[in-house]
């Protein structure tokens, strides 16, 4: 956990979402679809909030958010924004994902959990994120839970790389968790899954699927062609992306995957 918090801490994780055509396709997507689904005044917490970019969205929206991140940077961030901004409808905490006890039972319409899920490297942590957002979530709330897939860090590892190795391959596709120290790990502690496994493992807990996506789709492993594009090539792109970026066939290969779920009984 002190290496993923490092890494925060360093990291310019405000400008992830905006700074090249990519990123900008991971957010443009999950706002795309949650926005089909999100009610007006349903009551939001954002799981790794980061900096914040996705609950300020939806609190300029009209929406009241909960803001929860582990790393002390994000908080203050979001707490300056707020100040700036005059967002009294946004909330921060400083905490886990996996202990969401500062929360009573049934207290949000809607969880995000766009991050968390990308470190917690024991399935024990990740089930308790998953029962603790079902907790707090309302009858009939839902879950946005976001994940890494297998197939892409394959991928992007042989291609940019040039690693190539029958070991990393087989724990990749094993257990997907990927350990500091590991040979071959180009992050830090980090798990990765396939759109089935996470579907497997969310839906176990009480929720019903409705829909899984591939956020950034294909653009990631053509990141260098797509962040070439004019305003209307990506234009062009974005609305392919869109009209196919839940269609099951493409879901592995996308860097980025967003599985969205129902509470059920």
């Amino acid at each position: 956990m002190n290496s993923i918090l490092k890494y925060y801490e360093e990291y310019d994780e405000d400008k992830r979402l905006f700074k090249s055509n990519v990123n900008k396709l991971e957010f443009i997507t999950t706002i795309e679809k949650l926005n089909s689904i999100i009610k007006s005044g349903d009551k939001i917490i954002e799981l790794g909030a980061g900096t914040g970019n996705y609950s300020f969205y939806y609190n300029d929206k009209g929406h009241e958010v909960v803001a929860l991140d582990i790393v002390p940077k994000h908080v203050e961030i979001i707490e300056q924004k707020i100040k700036e901004k005059n967002s009294e409808k946004i909330k921060t905490y400083l905490g886990s994902a996996i202990d969401l006890s500062e929360f009573s039972d049934e207290s949000f319409d809607v969880v995000l959990c766009l991050g968390p899920m990308y470190h917690l490297t024991s399935v024990e942590d990740q089930r308790s994120c998953i029962m603790e957002s079902r907790r707090i979530l309302k009858k009939d709330g839902v879950l946005a839970i976001a994940y890494i897939n297998k197939h892409y860090i394959l991928a992007n590892t042989m291609l940019n790389n040039n690693y190539l190795k029958e070991s990393f391959i087989e724990k990749t596709l094993t257990s997907g968790i990927m350990k500091s120290e590991d040979e071959g790990n180009f992050w830090v502690e980090s798990n990765y899954f396939t759109p089935k496994e996470i579907e497997k493992l969310v839906n176990k807990i009480g929720f019903r699927k409705i829909s899984n996506l591939a956020t950034d789709g294909i653009g990631r492993l053509f990141s260098e062609k797509v962040n070439s594009f004019s305003e209307k090539e990506f234009d062009i792109f974005k609305n392919y992306h869109l009209a196919s970026c839940d269609d099951e066939s493409l879901l592995g290969y996308s860097n980025h995957g967003l599985y969205i779920v129902k509470k059920i009984d």
